[in-house]
C-alpha cells in the first residue's frame, strides 16, 4: 500500500508543468514599442538597408511573428511571405530576410504586455514589411 502511494505521489509531482513560457490570448494591454507605433516604423526605416530590400521589383510582403517576453525583449522570429521563395530569387530572398532579422535583433526593449492583475506576460506580436520598401510610415515630428 505504501509503494502505491509513493508511486502516485512521484507521478503527480513529475507532471508539474513550467508555465513561464505560456502565452496568453487575449491580452489586456499589448506590448508597446518605445515611441509607440510610429516609433517602431521610424526605428525600422532608419536602420534597414533599403538597397537590399529594394534590389528587385518583385513585390513580397513578409509577415514577421515574434515573441515579446516579460522583460520586453523580442525573440523567436518567424517569417511568412506572400510569395513562395521558388518564384523569387532564393539568394536575394535570403538577403532580405537576413537584413530584416538583423534590424529586428537590435530593437530596443518594449514595454511588456500586461494582463488583468498588472502582471507582465509574454505575447506574440506580428509586423508586416513589404519589399520593395517604398511605403514609408514614419511620421517625423517637425516641431521646433
Amino acid at each position: 500500500m505504501i509503494l502505491i502511494f509513493l508511486i502516485l505521489t512521484l507521478t503527480a509531482f513529475g507532471q508539474v508543468k513550467d508555465t513561464s513560457d505560456i502565452i496568453i490570448d487575449p491580452i489586456e494591454q499589448m506590448p508597446i514599442f518605445p515611441g509607440g507605433e510610429n516609433g517602431i516604423w521610424c526605428f525600422l526605416e532608419s536602420n534597414l538597408n533599403l538597397d537590399i530590400l529594394n534590389k528587385d521589383k518583385i513585390s513580397i510582403k513578409y509577415y514577421i511573428k515574434f515573441k515579446i517576453d516579460t522583460l520586453g525583449n523580442a525573440s523567436d522570429f518567424i517569417f511568412l511571405a506572400t510569395k513562395p521563395i521558388i518564384t523569387t530569387n532564393f539568394q536575394l530572398d535570403s538577403l532580405k530576410r537576413a537584413e530584416i532579422l538583423r534590424v529586428l535583433n537590435i530593437m530596443p526593449r518594449w514595454e511588456p504586455a500586461v494582463q488583468y492583475d498588472r502582471k507582465k506576460i509574454s505575447v506574440w506580436f506580428s509586423i508586416p514589411i513589404k519589399t520593395p520598401y517604398t511605403d514609408f510610415r514614419c511620421k517625423k515630428n517637425n516641431s521646433p
